[in-house]
């Protein structure tokens, strides 16, 4: 169904997530640095609009679990400076931009212990 919704046109319950992340993180969607990235990157459907994301981190960021957050600039700073990042800044930066494009998205986390699985969404 993604295909068929517009760009920007999600339904009510899903606005919540085209915000800042609830954990008062980095990852704002309105911060103007994102917003000069996402503008680029709008298709006419949500689902352009993903793929546009997708080529574009192909093309622009690389996977390296290696990475060292810059405490003054923080997650989303230095995963666009650097255009490199490990999981958590990979999938923090596509959801930031994927809801500073009009698309709705979570990151889901997913915390094990002692064989009891917590999943939180953001």
């Amino acid at each position: 169904m993604l295909w068929r919704v517009p760009a920007g046109g999600p339904p009510k319950e899903q606005k919540a997530f085209l915000g800042a992340f609830q954990n008062g993180s980095w990852w704002d969607p309105a911060l103007p640095e994102v917003q000069a990235i996402a503008r680029g990157l709008k298709g006419r459907t949500s689902a352009q609009t993903v793929q546009n994301i997708l080529d574009w981190f192909r093309k622009n960021i690389r996977y390296d679990a290696s990475i060292q957050d810059d405490p003054e600039l923080g997650q989303l700073g230095t995963i666009l400076k650097l255009r490199y990042g490990g999981c958590h800044h990979n999938s923090g930066l596509f959801v930031t931009l994927s809801r500073a494009a009009g698309v709705p998205a979570c990151v889901a986390h997913v915390v094990q212990l002692r064989g009891k699985s917590t999943v939180y969404t953001d």
